[in-house]
C-alpha cells in the first residue's frame, strides 16, 4: 500500500514546504547513517523506505547491475506486491567510482503519475547510495588487501618456520612440524607428505588432520597408491601442481576422498622433485568444495617442496656420512677382533682355544651368535655337521645341541653353496622345502655361513646368526673369510701334529714290522739252510726239495719287501725305472696271485680279459700288493675283474670286508699309513699302497679306492693298446 504525505493545507506553498521538510529529514537520516558507517545493506533498506515515504509510490527498488545481462535486487519496498501488468516506473542511475553501479526504481500503478520533484529527489538519493556503495567497494577492497597481506605474511612466516625446522634437523619430525605450519597458514583441514621414490631411504607418509584424526587418516591413505589416482599422478609426474576437486574427478578416484575419516572436497597437490624426478607429493585438503587455492598459496607450497627436495638431499648426504662412519667403525672392530683371534690361534694348537677365539670374534660384531661346525660322518654313513665351538650373547636362545650332528640332507641349499666353496646367506622366512622345516624350530632370522677349506677340500664352516632380524652381512663376510682361513690353518696344524705323531708311531711300527717281515722269512731260510747242510739229511732228497721250495718262497717274499722299499726310496729321487710293453693282464694277475700265500683262503677268481701297455714287473708288484692287502684286511672272499673301457685297461681287486671310512680313503695311500689294525696280526710295513699308486702314476695310470655294490674295491687303471 502506498504512503502519502499529510495535507496541512490546500495551498501549494504549504505542500511544497512540507515536501521539502520531509525530503530534508530523509536526507539527513541517510547521510547520518552513511557517516556512522552503518553497513551498506541497512543503508540501502533505509533509502528505499525513505523514497517510498517521500514520493508516495507503490514500490521502490535498488538494483545492482552485475553484467550486461544480469542484475540483482539489493533492496526493495512493496515490489513483490505490484501488479506488474499496469505500472508506471522511473529508474534513476546510481553512479559509482567504476561507472554505473545500478538503478533506483520508483514504481506506481492505478494511474498515479510521478512528478519532477519525485525524480529530482530520487536522483539525490541515488547519488547518496552511489557514494555509500563506492565507499563500501573501497572498504571491501581494502579489507581484501589487508587479508591478502595477512595471508602472505602468514605464508612467509610458515615458510620461515619450515626452513628453520628443516635446516636444524634431518628426521621426519622436522617435516611434520613444517607441514603443521603450512596447514595453519592456509587454514587447510588436512595435510600430507608422501615419499614414494626413495627406495631404501624412504620416509614414512605423514598425514595430519586439524580435527585430531591424523592416525585414522593415515591408515586410510596407506591403503591407496598413486596408481589408484591416475588423473592426479599424470600431472605430478610431469612436475605440475594440481588442484583436485572431488566433483571433477572420476568416480573411482573421488570415492577415496569421500569415504575417508576426514571429508576432503578439494585438495592442492604439489610434486616434490629430486634431481628432476618426481619423488614425493605435498597435499593440503579442505572440506569446503568451494575453497579456492590462490596463486600465493600454490607458490608457497611449491617453495616448501623445493625446501624439502634440498632437505632430502642434505639428509641423504648426512645419512651416507653416518653410515660410512658406522661402517668404518664396524670394520675397525671386526679387524681388531680378527687380529686378536688370529694371535690366539697362531700361538695355540689346543682345540679348546676355538671357543676363546669365537668370543673375540663375537665381540667384534653386533650379531647374536657365532659358531664353528665340522663335517663328520654319523653311524649311518651320512655326512653331518658337528658343532665344535660356539659363542653367544646373553639372552640368545641358540641351541647348539639342536644343530649338532645335523645331516646335510636337511640343509641342501646351504650344502650346495658350501660344498662349492661359496658363502651361504640364509633368510629362513624365504626358505622352502626341508631347509625351511629345519629352521622353523629355531629363533634365527638371518644367518651367514662361510666354508672352511683345507687343501681345496670343504671340511667345515664358520657362521654368524642373528635372532633379531634379517640383515646385510657385507662387512662380516670379509671377516668370516679371514676367520675361515685362520681356522683352516689351525686345524691344519693340529692335523699336521697328529700326522707327525702318527708318522713317528708308524716309523716305530715300521721298524718293528720290517724287522718282523724280514726276520720271519730270513729265519726260515737260515734254519732250513742249516738243516740241509746237516749230514743227517744227505740221504733225504725229497725233504731237500721241499726245503728248497720253502727257501725260494721266503726269498721271493723278502725280495718283494725289499723292492717296495727300493721303489719308495727311488721315487723320492726320481730314479724308478719303467719299461712298458704290451702285456696280458690275465697272465700278470695269475702270476701275482701265485706269489701270495693264501694259506686257508681260496685264491681269488679272475674274470674278464684286458691288455695294457705297462711294465709287467711293476704291474705284478701292484697286483701282488693289492691281493696281499685284501688277504690281510679284507673279508672272506676276494675277486679280481679285468676289463677294457674307453682306452683304459681296468683291474679291480675286491673283497667283502667292511671297507675303509671316507676320511681314510686318501690317507691310506700315504707312507706308513694303515686303515686297519687287526688284533693278533702283525702290522704290515705300510708302504704297499703308497708304492702301488706311485708305480701306477709312473706308468700313466691311476689307483683309487671305492665301494662298488657293497664290495671294498681298489681300481687300477693303465693305458690299453
Amino acid at each position: 500500500m502506498s504512503t502519502t504525505l499529510p495535507m496541512l493545507g490546500s495551498s501549494p506553498v504549504d505542500r511544497t514546504l512540507i515536501r521539502r521538510q520531509v525530503e530534508q529529514a530523509a536526507l539527513v537520516a541517510l547521510s547520518q547513517a552513511a557517516l556512522e558507517s552503518i553497513d551498506a545493506p541497512s543503508i540501502l533498506r533505509m533509502a528505499v523506505e525513505r523514497v517510498a515515504l517521500v514520493c508516495g509510490v507503490e514500490a521502490v527498488t535498488i538494483v545492482e547491475r552485475i553484467s550486461e545481462t544480469e542484475s540483482v535486487i539489493r533492496a526493495d519496498v512493496g515490489y513483490p506486491m505490484l501488479d506488474r501488468g499496469v505500472v508506471n516506473a522511473v529508474n534513476v542511475v546510481i553512479p559509482s567510482r567504476r561507472g554505473t553501479w545500478g538503478t533506483l526504481g520508483l514504481w506506481t500503478q492505478g494511474g498515479q503519475q510521478l512528478t519532477r520533484e519525485d525524480a529530482q529527489f530520487a536522483e539525490v538519493i541515488a547519488c547518496l547510495v552511489g557514494w555509500v556503495v563506492s565507499r563500501n567497494e573501497v572498504e571491501t577492497r581494502l579489507a581484501e588487501a589487508i587479508r591478502d597481506k595477512d595471508r602472505g605474511l602468514r605464508l612467509e612466516t610458515a615458510l620461515s618456520r619450515c626452513a628453520r625446522a628443516l635446516l636444524g634437523d634431518h628426521d621426519a619430525a622436522a617435516v611434520e612440524l613444517s607441514l603443521r605450519a603450512l596447514m595453519e597458514a592456509t587454514d587447510a583441514s588436512t595435510g600430507f607428505i608422501d615419499w614414494h621414490w626413495l627406495e631404501d631411504r624412504a620416509l614414512p607418509r605423514i598425514c595430519l588432520s586439524r580435527d585430531g584424526r591424523s592416525e585414522e587418516l593415515g591408515r586410510h591413505w596407506d591403503g591407496v597408491s598413486w596408481n589408484d589416482l591416475a588423473s592426479i599422478r599424470r600431472l605430478l609426474e610431469r612436475g605440475e601442481s594440481t588442484v583436485a576437486r572431488v566433483g571433477e574427478l572420476p568416480s573411482e578416484e573421488a570415492a577415496f576422498f569421500l569415504t575417508g575419516p576426514e571429508l576432503i572436497m578439494t585438495e592442492l597437490n604439489v610434486p616434490i622433485m629430486v634431481k628432476g624426478v618426481w619423488a614425493g607429493t605435498i597435499g593440503l585438503g579442505d572440506r569446503d568444495e568451494h575453497r579456492t587455492w590462490d596463486r600465493k598459496e600454490s607458490i608457497a607450497i611449491e617453495h616448501f617442496a623445493s625446501l624439502l627436495s634440498g632437505w632430502w638431499e642434505k639428509r641423504n648426504y648426512v645419512l651416507r656420512l653416518e653410515e660410512a662412519a658406522a661402517a668404518r667403525h664396524r670394520r675397525i672392530r671386526l679387524e681388531k677382533s680378527v687380529a686378536a683371534a688370529a694371535q690366539l690361534l697362531i700361538q695355540s694348537s689346543q682345540p679348546g682355544d676355538l671357543d676363546r677365539a669365537l668370543r673375540l670374534l663375537l665381540d667384534g660384531t653386533d650379531t647374536t651368535s657365532v659358531f664353528i661346525e665340522r663335517n663328520v660322518e654319523n653311524d649311518r654313513g651320512e655326512l653331518c655337521s658337528k658343532v665344535v665351538a660356539v659363542a653367544q650373547r646373553p639372552g640368545s636362545v641358540y641351541d647348539p645341541s639342536y644343530w649338532d650332528m645335523m645331516p646335510w640332507t636337511s640343509m641342501p641349499h646351504t650344502y650346495q653353496f658350501l660344498a662349492r666353496g661359496e658363502v651361504a646367506i640364509l633368510i629362513p622366512e624365504q626358505m622352502e622345502g626341508p631347509e625351511a622345516d629345519t629352521y622353523a624350530l629355531t629363533p634365527v632370522k638371518s644367518e651367514v655361513d662361510f666354508p672352511i677349506m683345507i687343501d681345496g677340500v670343504w671340511r667345515g664352516l664358520i657362521g654368524l646368526a642373528d635372532e633379531n632380524s634379517a640383515r646385510d652381512w657385507s662387512d662380516e663376510i670379509q671377516m668370516l673369510h679371514t676367520a675361515a682361513e685362520m681356522i683352516a690353518a689351525f686345524w691344519g696344524r693340529i692335523e699336521a701334529a697328529h700326522r707327525l705323531e702318527e708318522v713317528a708311531n708308524s716309523k716305530a711300527e715300521f721298524i718293528a714290522s720290517i724287522s718282523h717281515e724280514l726276520r720271519t722269512p730270513l729265519t726260515a731260510v737260515v734254519g732250513l739252510a742249516k738243516t740241509m747242510t746237516d749230514p743227517g739229511y744227505a740221504n733225504r732228497p725229497e725233504d731237500s726239495r721241499e726245503f728248497m721250495k720253502i727257501i725260494a718262497d721266503q726269498a721271493v717274499e723278502m725280495a718283494a719287501i725289499v723292492e717296495d722299499l727300493l721303489v719308495v726310496a727311488r721315487s723320492n729321487i726320481g730314479s724308478v725305472t719303467i719299461r712298458s710293453e704290451e702285456i696280458d693282464l690275465v697272465v700278470e694277475t695269475e702270476t701275482a696271485s701265485r706269489g701270495v700265500r693264501w694259506n686257508d683262503k681260496k685264491a681269488p677268481e679272475i674274470s674278464g680279459e684286458a691288455k695294457a701297455h705297462a711294465d709287467p714287473l711293476r704291474v705284478r708288484q701292484i697286483i701282488r700288493n693289492l691281493l696281499t692287502n685284501a688277504l690281510r684286511y679284507g673279508g672272506h672272499q676276494v675277486r679280481v675283474t679285468l676289463a677294457e673301457i674307453e682306452g683304459w685297461a681296468q683291474v679291480r681287486v675286491m673283497d667283502d670286508g667292511k671297507g675303509i671310512p671316507d676320511a681314510d680313503r686318501e690317507r691310506i695311500f700315504r707312507p706308513f699309513e694303515r686303515a686297519h689294525r687287526r688284533q693278533g696280526q702283525p702290522a704290515s710295513v705300510g708302504l704297499g699302497l703308497t708304492v702301488s699308486r706311485q708305480l701306477a702314476v709312473l706308468m700313466g695310470g691311476s689307483l683309487n679306492y671305492a665301494v662298488r655294490d657293497g664290495w671294498s674295491t681298489f681300481e687300477l687303471h693303465l693305458p690299453s693298446n
